[in-house]
């Protein structure tokens, strides 16, 4: 949702970052209790190498808009920061969770791009970009390799754990997205959720 434009949803959320960051965040919560009562399990966030860009003001998160490519990189970077956490908590419970950069894909993510920047990234797209197939590879790996629960929390890109974007190392602001998280959900308890058996 790159192309997401300056948009308020009727939760009085920033359309982009509701999209791509608390809508499946509430969803996650909501199948907290089926995902552990299926243990193992996993939880997949789709996040991309932009996240490394992002310009995250925690206190406006919901609301500041500086354009569809900065909304974007901070939902991105939410997911990762939403991964780590998550994974901290449910550490016990066997349901382990990996954010990922499934790579540059050719899809119709790029339709908003006109003129001469479509001139230009189209012959670029048909040489660099992956088709959709190889773009879900690391969402599989992610969901079925075995062996790779020990790194819950990891974030992955072309089926491989690497090391974590310099954002995404920053554990107070991780803190401070996660709780800003649970207020605008309204779920402040479900920190004793998951730390809960069920």
């Amino acid at each position: 949702m790159a192309s997401t434009k300056n948009k308020v949803t009727e939760d009085g959320f920033q359309l982009g970052i509701q999209i791509n960051y608390l809508g499946p965040a509430l969803a996650t919560f909501l199948l907290l209790d089926l995902l552990k009562k299926s243990a193992p399990s996993r939880i997949i966030n789709v996040s991309s190498f932009l996240a490394a860009h992002a310009d995250l003001s925690v206190d406006s998160l919901d609301k500041l808009y500086q354009g569809p490519y900065y909304t974007y990189n901070n939902s991105k970077l939410c997911n990762i920061f939403f991964t780590i956490k998550l994974a901290q908590l449910l550490k016990d419970d066997q349901v382990y969770v990996f954010s990922l950069h499934p790579g540059t894909i050719k899809t119709n993510i790029f339709r908003v791009i006109r003129g001469w920047g479509k001139n230009i990234l189209d012959p670029i797209k048909e040489i660099y970009f992956k088709t959709p197939e190889e773009g879900a590879q690391t969402t599989l790996h992610t969901a079925l390799e075995q062996g790779i629960e020990k790194y819950s929390g990891g974030h992955f890109s072309d089926c491989k754990l690497i090391r974590p974007y310099k954002l995404a190392q920053n554990e107070k602001l991780c803190s401070d997205v996660w709780n800003k998280t649970l207020e605008l959900l309204n779920i402040p308890n479900i920190e004793n959720k998951l730390l809960s058996k069920y």
